[in-house]
């Protein structure tokens, strides 16, 4: 495979490639380490042609020794005179890396308690934040949802995801719980669930139905399984026009009978449907376009696939009354009816993109997620920079990161050495390190509130309001905070001590006698709570009632005007912050505390103590670092792979670990550290090898090849 480059635009031309250098470096093992990277490359091309307008396009780069490389360019650099210009490129990961306020998973019940594919839900989550999904939808994408777990819609213009709500209704006997399974984890709703992604007045997603003489369509897709006898569920993607006309778009799918697709003024009348059909229990994926002639009709197209190519396919024109000019998007609803047997209807995913033609295939996979063998109970959110908090997750928890060939990966940290992988050239380094007695960890302790509103905060001071004032304060706390209720005025806190419900507030007048709740509602008074764009704030807006009464001002008190009583209540993960203090083992270190670790994502001790032992390694132990280098011939692939990084190799029987590396057509080099743990050494002679074996594999090499000198000893 020859090494070839590329780019998206048009107005400039790269010339011949010279040379390139991709770096990446590895997530740490140690915690308070905030190093580690994905690919960046940089790339010198000879005798191109108004190379100044390269910057922005996407430079694909394909080669035997690294892969296959894509990402924006984001600097260009010309000397005057010379007909090489030099470009660098960074991934979308690196590139779209701002920060997020991103939530904690809000439905607990789904995963469960401890559920191993919780980080996997909230890497997909996070990722996507990035800019990364996990289905790539071509076109200037307008709308995404994904139902890996988080149920959750982002969309351009909008800073933070608008946050669907499942309704469950009572099938049968009772209320039942969404299942999970599959290696994707599809979200799956049994007779009578439903999720709602609703955008906010306001904030409605703009949608623009393009003419018939535009080579544009809005395309509308989603992924569904069909199995069982007489099971339905319908999406339904509602839309309202400038003047506050309303209108529907649902695909119903039947187990028993295929697709409908249906257009009505609102989502309860149906007018008109094209009808396919569909065979029991296989995958589909659905793409519905729509574009329209203003003075006539409205003309839509669908087209159904199986896992091998289209297999179905309709169009119907319907008049302009029913959809018509500019639209926006007001919510997407997904809910299987109740009534039949069998297995529930699943949903994949679901986008709204704007492209120049229906699709005829499915779209390639830009992430793979593989299972860790180590993760967090409970996920939070964070607010801050989403590739920062990925690579921290994953070095508490024991994950790689890769970007081979396009694709993102997350999996276990690699164990196994890579075998040949002899580098020809090595130089040892090993510095002394800052040095300290101990190293802190923030214990989280978290604990899911679950589906019912637990205790978010407690008022530690009385508010008081004049009448028809309004305060506004915020209050910050440890949580991780899905949402917030709204407090009830009541006439005492009952019961008490109060720790489960939608939260409790209770109103004192200046005569020190409570108010009543019903006076206090009917004439203005309230209190409101949301979250802010930080984790763990809650804003609190206080209301004094309209009517000017003897009585005011009015206190949020209980009792005598001196005791506080308002609770605020919410769903999330609630976390008890609690510090543990860590010897290194050094006890002669000048310095009392390394590093104080506060994470978010060390939520038990486990994660704690594990978390506190590879950071006080670093502060009692010198670092031994080697400087590797391989070189290649033209093109040929290192030993250790197209993506080195993480990789590990065995040199004097030490296992050393690659840290960074930096690769060309030519030649690897890069860096790595000791990795010698009791599961390396294990492996390193196999089962059935006697000390006696070991003993004489190191045979005549000194202490300080094959482990780390003892630090001298201070008189």
């Amino acid at each position: 495979m020859p090494t070839t480059a590329k780019t998206s635009g048009t107005l400039a031309k790269l010339g011949d490639l010279s040379t390139f250098d991709v770096s990446t470096a590895a997530v740490p093992l140690d915690t308070a380490d905030s190093s580690g990277g994905i690919p960046t490359l940089s790339a010198t091309f000879v005798d191109g042609t108004d190379t100044e307008y390269l910057v922005g396009d996407t430079l694909t780069l394909t080669s035997p020794s690294v892969g296959s490389y894509s990402g924006r360019i984001v600097s260009h650099s010309k000397s005057r005179g010379s007909n090489r210009h030099t470009v660098d490129t960074q991934s979308i990961l690196s590139r779209l890396n701002s920060d997020h306020r991103l939530y904690p998973l809000p439905d607990y019940s789904l995963a469960g308690d401890g559920h191993p594919l919780i980080p996997l839900y909230s890497l997909e989550y996070w990722t996507q934040q990035c800019g990364i999904y996990y289905t790539k939808v071509p076109g200037d994408v307008l709308f995404y949802q994904s139902h890996y777990g988080h149920f959750g819609a982002f969309a351009k213009g909008i800073t933070r995801p608008v946050r669907s709500t499942i309704n469950v209704r009572e099938s049968g006997g009772g209320i039942g719980v969404p299942a999970i399974f599959g290696g994707r984890t599809w979200g799956t709703f049994g007779t009578g669930y439903e999720s709602l992604v609703t955008f906010p007045e306001g904030a409605y997603l703009p949608v623009a139905i393009p003419k018939m003489t535009d080579p544009n369509r809005m395309v509308f897709g989603l992924d569904v399984v069909l199995d069982g006898a007489g099971r339905v569920g319908h999406t339904t993607w509602s839309f309202v026009d400038n003047k506050g006309r309303k209108t529907a778009v649902r695909l119903l799918i039947k187990s028993d009978s295929g697709f409908e697709l249906q257009v009505a003024e609102t989502p309860d009348n149906y007018v008109t449907k094209i009808t396919q059909a569909a065979t029991v229990g296989s995958r589909y994926t659905v793409y519905f376009s729509l574009s329209q002639n203003a003075a006539t009709s409205t003309r839509l197209h669908m087209v159904v696939l199986d896992a091998v190519g289209a297999v179905l396919s309709s169009q119907f024109s319907f008049p302009t009354s029913i959809i018509n000019g500019s639209l926006s998007l007001t919510s997407v609803r997904y809910y299987g009816e109740m009534g039949g047997t069998g297995s529930q209807i699943a949903y994949a995913n679901s986008f709204i993109s704007l492209e120049k033609a229906t699709p005829v295939t499915r779209f390639a996979d830009v992430k793979s997620l593989t299972q860790g063998y180590k993760g967090a109970r409970f996920m939070v959110g964070f607010s801050g920079n989403v590739w920062e908090h990925i690579k921290q997750y994953c070095s508490i928890y024991h994950l790689d990161v890769s970007y081979e060939n396009g694709k993102l990966t997350f999996g276990p940290r690699q164990r196994d050495v890579k075998v040949g992988a002899s580098l020809s050239e090595l130089s040892t380094t090993v510095s002394e390190r800052e040095q300290a007695r101990t190293v802190e960890v923030v214990n989280q302790n978290h604990t899911p509130s679950g589906n019912s509103p637990s205790v978010l905060w407690k008022a530690d001071s009385v508010y008081q309001v004049a009448v028809g004032e309004i305060q506004e304060f915020v209050v910050q706390t440890p949580h991780s905070i899905l949402e917030t209720s709204q407090p009830e005025c009541v006439w005492g806190i009952e019961p008490y001590p109060y720790t489960v419900g939608a939260g409790q507030y209770v109103v004192t007048g200046s005569d020190g006698y409570i108010v009543s709740p019903d006076f206090w509602r009917d004439q203005g008074g309230s209190i409101k709570t949301e979250t802010t764009e930080n984790d763990g704030e809650i804003k609190v807006t206080i209301k004094g009632p309209d009517y000017d009464s003897p009585r005011a001002p009015y206190r949020i008190s209980e009792g005598d005007a001196g005791r506080p009583a308002l609770y605020v209540s919410g769903l999330g993960v609630l976390s008890k912050p609690e510090t543990l203090k860590v010897a290194t083992g050094n006890g002669r270190a000048a310095k009392d505390v390394g590093v104080t670790l506060d994470s978010p994502f060390i939520g038990d001790v486990e994660a704690a103590y594990d978390a506190a032992a590879r950071a006080a390694r670093a502060f009692a132990t010198p670092e031994v670092r080697v400087s590797i280098a391989e070189p290649l011939l033209y093109d040929e692939i290192s030993k250790l792979g197209t993506f080195p990084s993480g990789a590990l190799v065995k040199h004097e029987g030490n296992i050393q670990r690659v840290v960074s590396a930096s690769q060309s057509h030519s030649s690897m080099s890069g860096s790595a550290v000791q990795h010698n743990t009791i599961y390396q050494l294990k492996r390193s002679f196999g089962p059935g090898t006697t000390i006696a074996g070991m003993k004489a594999y190191y045979a005549g090499k000194s202490i300080g090849k094959v482990n780390i000198k003892p630090l001298k000893q201070v008189k």
